[in-house]
């Protein structure tokens, strides 16, 4: 899962990916040059439509909610947290079931402008939205895309790709 931490420098860049929901679950990889987390999840919770509104939040520089990846019993948990300037922190932290408490694993993590981190995700979410038909996608999934939130979030990216 873990390759190395990149907490204290700057990535380059950040990768994330997913690939096509199948049978209620998915695959998501997040990777800098120096370090990579990949791992399977389960449909339980509204993960995808917390993903899109968390990244949101985090674009607005407002403390993120947690978005929660079942692993079934154990959870990662996501969280982008501002930090300074236009900076941003992005961690993945484990726990073992669906209490949150002390006894979290830390799994990933990395610093770096808030745009970019933003945008690996959007750029990842666009082609989980346009991999399957919406109704196959909703069998796959147990539920259809979060449209709205997505909507949301590409109005915040294209609102900084005018900007520029």
């Amino acid at each position: 899962m873990l390759v190395a931490s990149t907490m204290g420098r700057t990535p380059r860049f950040l990768e994330v990916t997913f690939d096509a929901p199948h049978a209620g679950g998915f695959t998501m990889r997040i990777a800098t040059a120096e370090a990579e987390f990949t791992e399977n999840f389960s449909h339980i919770y509204p993960t995808l439509r917390d993903l899109c509104a968390g990244l949101w939040e985090a674009g607005k520089r407002i403390p993120a909610r947690a978005v929660a990846f079942l692993l079934g019993p154990a959870e990662l948990e996501l969280r982008i947290e501002p930090v300074q300037g236009d900076r941003s922190e992005l961690t993945l932290h484990l726990y073992p079931d669906h209490v949150r408490g002390a006894r979290s694993r830390w799994m990933f993590g990395c610093v770096m402008p808030t745009p970019a981190l933003v945008l690996a995700f959007w750029r990842a979410l666009r082609r989980l939205q346009t991999c399957l038909p919406p109704e196959r996608f909703r069998a796959e999934w147990r539920e259809p895309f979060p449209d709205l939130e997505m909507a949301a979030l590409t109005t915040l990216v294209e609102s900084w790709k005018a900007e520029r």
